[in-house]
């Protein structure tokens, strides 16, 4: 059994020959937006940009690490690929941390998660967090704010 939809309304059929005589005149829905995904990997160092040395910040050396620099987490999420978010919720101010397990940032005094481009997931806020580009060169990490 084939299910079609012409006109709002599901239409069940049993061959492929009726689907083919069903009307072809309607324009086809260009409505449908590919959601863009966020890919803190794909950024790319500009001018401007302040410049952090890895030595100062040893909890970057592995994947899975956090560190609170300058009121800002940021998070080695996968090989030489970084995120960061403003250290501070935007519900009550908690402090912000980084979940390795669920690849995901959270607050600590609600629950509050955010994904890594500090868009709101689930939790008591309902409100983005600040999120920054940052990309690694060498043995530095390059951040806009």
């Amino acid at each position: 059994m084939i299910l079609t939809s012409c006109g709002g309304k599901a239409q069940q059929s049993d061959s492929a020959d009726d689907i083919e005589a069903s009307d072809t005149s309607a324009e086809p829905d260009d409505t449908a937006v590919e959601e863009e995904v966020f890919d803190p990997c794909e950024t790319e160092i500009e001018d401007h940009w302040e410049e952090i040395a890895l030595a100062g910040l040893p909890a970057l050396e592995a994947v899975g690490g956090y560190t609170n620099w300058n009121g800002i987490i940021i998070a080695h999420v996968s090989d030489g690929c970084y995120a960061a978010v403003n250290a501070s919720c935007t519900h009550q101010g908690g402090e912000i941390f980084y979940s390795a397990i669920r690849n995901q940032f959270s607050c600590l005094v609600h629950a509050a998660t955010f994904a890594l481009d500090g868009e709101w997931v689930m939790g008591q806020v309902a409100t983005d967090i600040q999120s920054y580009p940052v990309a690694r060169r060498d043995n530095s990490l390059f951040i806009l704010r």
